[in-house]
């Protein structure tokens, strides 16, 4: 469907603009995401999780389960986290099963 409404030249996607980094910046030091809050914490975690593993910002964050994710430790013994590629499969294929029911 996405296709044809692409070739039909219908498919006018108006991007918004990236955050700045000087806004991200503001963010961190504010009160906004100060971890020593339960609120600051909150909004600390939620934008790190959207803004690494949420393709649309906020699409699939309500499907998200810690099966999801891959833990890993780096040659340093930090630990990093991945999405799991069949995850965003199941996914998507999830969301077009509910788009067909509709």
């Amino acid at each position: 469907m996405c296709k044809l409404i692409s070739k039909e030249g219908k498919d006018d996607v108006q991007h918004k603009r990236p955050i700045d980094t000087e806004d991200i910046k503001k963010l961190y030091s504010s009160l906004a995401f100060d971890i020593n809050t339960p609120t600051g914490l909150l909004n600390k975690v939620w934008f790190e999780l959207c803004m690494h593993f949420c393709r649309r910002w906020r699409e699939n964050q309500r499907e998200m389960r810690i099966d999801m994710f891959e833990f890993h430790y780096d040659d340093k013994g930090l630990e990093y986290v991945l999405q799991r590629s069949e995850q965003l499969r199941i996914t998507k294929a999830l969301k077009k099963q509910l788009m067909k029911r509709l």
